[in-house]
């Protein structure tokens, strides 16, 4: 396919918030008013009046609680805002007090870690965040007991956390803990959507597709009645029903749910928020698909700059973005450009999560391709050799997504003149794709064009004329029904090898997951 590196909403929020986290609110005026616009999603709204709360809460004294509750509300605007620095420094304060006033272990103590934590988690500093969570969910345990409706949040936020370090089971156990206590106390509430939310992502991280746009349409419909129109998490699920689309070619549905996502995120926190430049990327991802690259290139390209100054050049979504450029322009010919983009990604990966992790396969396969489209078949292939073996020990043997390193290394032998080994891997390639891709996906379009390229050349006539008729059958559904352009051409040689673009940052997490719930099941 044009397999692409998505930024998931709510999760990651991404797509990297992670969901139904408490808040404080306070009897003062001014703070009730400010968190009523925030729990709206007013966020300039609510800075001002709680900016005029702990104004008056500091006449009081340095370090009163009152101050606490509205330092840490401040800090809440801040990090939805995206202001990690200020949000932090708020946060910290806040907790300081609180542990000075009411001591290590009180309740409201495990809020200020909950929230700080939460700070940590948006950045990337998972190390720190953990300790916090883990900290807050163990006082809330101790003080509330197993089943109180504030052990959801801490829980959600500790499974989307864990989700994020591979650590999938532990991650599966807290989601479902948190579910039943959800449902049981609060089934129609907006906590109960995000949560929701973040479960959806991790069913599509399983590739149960169905399941995830079912809990992502539930939790829509949740938050369109309890939130206002425009409010910023119904943004979160417009933007990953769009995106679960656009991974299943559905690309016309998928459009007007991220333009729509946009709109609501740029009214709601401004042309700056890192939240917007997930969405750019995932409207890069979906022209993309469509063949439309200028317009693909645009959106990545509006992207990087907002991810930089949001969390310096070194993050990881930085190095998705420079990945999905670097394709781009490996498309278009461009191919200093697209290795340059290439290696920078893989550099911020490899320092960020190590020269094993799942994440890497993506960039490898990409840079493969570079070489691969200037006919340096040597160095290509160890690159598409070290994705396939990334992704088999994370994923298992079966899971789809490996038919795309299969299948370039099924190419790569194929221009070798080695048949044999080429037809054993594309034949592979398109058994561990045909069932999840369903008949019309442009994967699989590219997977039967290289098969029956194969056959013609091993004098396989007859058979190379089936498998072009479906391969031919399926580019015309995408011309006709989702508006593809010419999804045969491939750069300056002509060669359909395919991509791992724009999602498999996220997706590739998830198929660790998949792999251990097969073995849990037996």
């Amino acid at each position: 396919m044009r397999h692409i590196i998505f930024f998931w909403m709510g999760l990651l929020c991404l797509a990297a918030c992670p969901a139904g986290c408490s808040r404080d609110t306070a009897p003062e005026s001014d703070c009730r008013e400010g968190a009523e616009a925030y729990r709206q999603g007013y966020y300039r709204r609510a800075e001002e009046r709680y900016r005029a709360a702990i104004r008056e809460a500091e006449k009081a004294g340095p370090e009163g609680l009152r101050l606490a509750t509205c330092l840490s509300g401040l800090a809440a605007v801040y990090e939805a805002q995206g202001r990690y620095a200020q949000a932090e420094t708020l946060g910290v304060r806040a907790l300081s007090i609180r542990e000075k006033a009411l001591g290590a272990g009180h309740p409201d103590v495990a809020m200020s870690l909950n929230n700080l934590g939460l700070v940590y988690y948006a950045q990337g500093r998972y190390s720190r965040a953990e300790p916090l969570f883990r900290r807050a969910f163990a006082m809330e345990e101790g003080a509330f007991g197993p089943d109180h409706i504030r052990l959801a949040a801490t829980l959600s936020n500790l499974a989307a956390l864990y989700s994020d370090l591979g650590r999938f089971a532990e991650m599966d156990s807290l989601y479902r803990r948190a579910l039943a206590i959800r449902e049981h106390a609060a089934p129609d509430d907006a906590g109960l959507a995000g949560l929701l939310n973040n479960i959806g992502v991790f069913y599509r991280m399983c590739a149960r597709y169905d399941e995830a746009e079912t809990v992502w349409k539930r939790a829509l419909a949740i938050r369109e009645k309890a939130l206002r129109p425009g409010h910023p998490d119904i943004a979160t699920s417009l933007t990953n029903l769009g995106v679960l689309y656009v991974q299943q070619g559905r690309f016309k549905e998928a459009q007007p749910l991220l333009e729509n996502a946009l709109a609501i995120q740029e009214e709601a926190l401004g042309p700056d928020h890192p939240v917007r430049s997930k969405i750019l990327c995932n409207l890069g991802a979906l022209f993309y698909g469509r063949c439309r690259y200028e317009e693909a290139e645009a959106f990545l390209l509006k992207a990087r700059p907002i991810e930089e100054a949001a969390f310096g050049p070194a993050h990881p979504d930085v190095a998705v973005t420079m990945s999905n450029l670097g394709e781009l322009y490996t498309r278009q010919g461009r191919y200093a450009e697209a290795e340059s983009s290439h290696r920078r990604a893989l550099a911020i990966q490899e320092e960020a999560f190590g020269p094993d992790h799942p994440k890497l396969a993506v960039t490898l396969n990409n840079l493969g391709l570079v070489y691969y489209f200037q006919r340096d078949y040597t160095t290509a292939e160890p690159f598409f050799r070290r994705s396939l073996a990334i992704l088999e020990k994370s994923l298992g043997e079966g899971h789809p997504d490996l038919a795309t390193p299969l299948h370039n290394l099924g190419v790569i032998c194929r221009e070798q003149g080695r048949y044999p080994e080429a037809e054993a891997l594309i034949k592979r390639a398109l058994a561990v794709s045909e069932e999840s891709l369903g008949p019309n996906h442009p994967n699989l379009a590219e997977f039967l064009q290289n098969y029956a390229g194969l056959l013609r050349q091993t004098g396989q006539g007859e058979a190379a004329a089936e498998v072009q008729r479906r391969a031919d059958r399926i580019r015309a559904y995408l011309s006709e029904v989702e508006g593809v352009r010419d999804v045969s051409a491939r750069g300056s040689t002509g060669a359909p090898l395919v991509y791992l673009l724009f999602g498999l940052a996220l997706i590739l997490i998830v198929y660790g997951v998949r792999r251990y719930l097969r073995g849990k099941r037996g």
